[in-house]
């Protein structure tokens, strides 16, 4: 498969990303793992309908620039560059079938079983991985800033998540 940075379905882009990194439980052994995430600060840009030329996809839609971080999910594509520095961060985010909706998207491994994890137990609910409830949980989370062009083709976002402030910023991810 030709790798391109051009991708039909991508809606997401940004001058730089940041790789979350926070540790919950496997729901399939229980045993402690660090997950990784996207998030995207202030000033990125998503593509939307707007209600013309045919919707969001190649030809159709608008780039509007979002004024508040993001978190990321249901990630559907990312460029190979982009993978690799995430995956440098955790070799267990990888490509896999999604256990709730099926088709194929950037996913969480647990290191210990092999377990997918899924995007809705570390993002869809309070008091998860990457949607804290506590100062102390945000505190736990580590964001380490990539310097590079991003783009994806995601099936979710969260804009302006809970506590994002309050997250600790480590530094750059290694290149």
């Amino acid at each position: 498969m030709l790798d391109r940075l051009f991708h039909p379905s991508i809606n997401v882009r940004a001058t730089r990303y940041l790789g979350a990194l926070a540790r919950c439980s496997c729901h399939r052994c229980g045993r402690e793992m660090v997950a990784i995430g996207i998030a995207l600060e202030a000033g990125h840009q998503m593509r939307i309908d707007d209600g013309a030329r045919g919707g969001v996809g190649p030809l159709g839609g608008v780039w509007r620039t979002v004024r508040s971080p993001a978190w990321l999910f249901d990630v559907e594509y990312l460029p190979r560059r982009v993978r690799v520095r995430l995956q440098r961060l955790s070799p267990g985010y990888r490509l896999a079938e999604r256990p709730t909706t099926g088709g194929h998207r950037w996913l969480n491994h647990c290191p210990h079983c092999g377990a997918v994890q899924d995007d809705d137990d570390l993002h869809g609910e309070p008091d998860v991985a990457f949607m804290p409830f506590s100062l102390s949980a945000a505190e736990r989370i580590e964001l380490r800033a990539i310097d590079g062009s991003f783009v994806a083709a995601i099936g979710g976002h969260c804009d302006d998540p809970p506590l994002f402030g309050a997250m600790r910023r480590t530094g750059r991810a290694p290149t």
